[in-house]
C-alpha cells in the first residue's frame, strides 16, 4: 500500500472528472489543509453516499500489492458469489503487478469511493 497523508477524520469535498480518464478528488485534512489526488487514465469509478459534511475514515493506496478483494468487488458491483471471478482475479493482478493502482476512501460518515487507473499524483493545495 502506498504511503498518504493522514486524512482520518477530515472531509472528502468532492469528485471533478476532468476528463474521460482523469479524475481528481478533493479532500481536506483535519488542520484545514486542502489536498488534490489526481487519478491518471481513470477506468472505473464508484462514489456513493456523497452528502454534506463527508468525514473520511481512510484513504488507502494500492498499487504492487495484492488489494482487498471485497474492495473491486465494490467498484464493479459484483457480488460475493462471483467474488472469485477470472475479471475480479484479473483486475486484482493487475494491482498486484503494478499496471493498475486502486484507491479507495471510506468513511466514518458520507461519501465513500473506490477507483481504479493507472497512475495517480497528490498535490496539497496553496492557501
Amino acid at each position: 500500500m502506498i504511503h498518504t497523508p493522514d486524512f482520518h477524520d477530515g472531509l472528502f469535498l468532492g469528485i471533478d472528472l476532468r476528463t474521460e480518464s482523469v479524475g481528481q478528488v478533493f479532500l481536506r485534512d483535519l488542520d484545514g489543509r486542502d489536498g488534490c489526488l489526481t487519478l491518471h487514465f481513470l477506468t472505473r469509478l464508484r462514489c456513493d453516499d456523497f452528502r454534506e459534511g463527508n468525514i473520511i475514515l481512510d484513504v488507502n493506496i494500492y498499487h504492487c500489492d495484492e488489494p482487498p478483494i471485497d474492495h473491486i468487488n465494490w467498484l464493479y458491483s459484483i457480488d460475493g458469489r462471483q467474488a472469485s471471478t477470472g475479471y475480479c482475479l484479473e483486475q486484482s493482478a493487475r494491482v498486484k503487478d503494478g499496471t493498475a493502482t486502486l484507491v479507495v476512501l471510506s468513511a466514518s460518515y458520507g461519501g465513500v469511493l473506490a477507483a481504479m487507473c493507472e497512475t495517480h499524483e497528490f498535490v496539497w493545495k496553496s492557501a
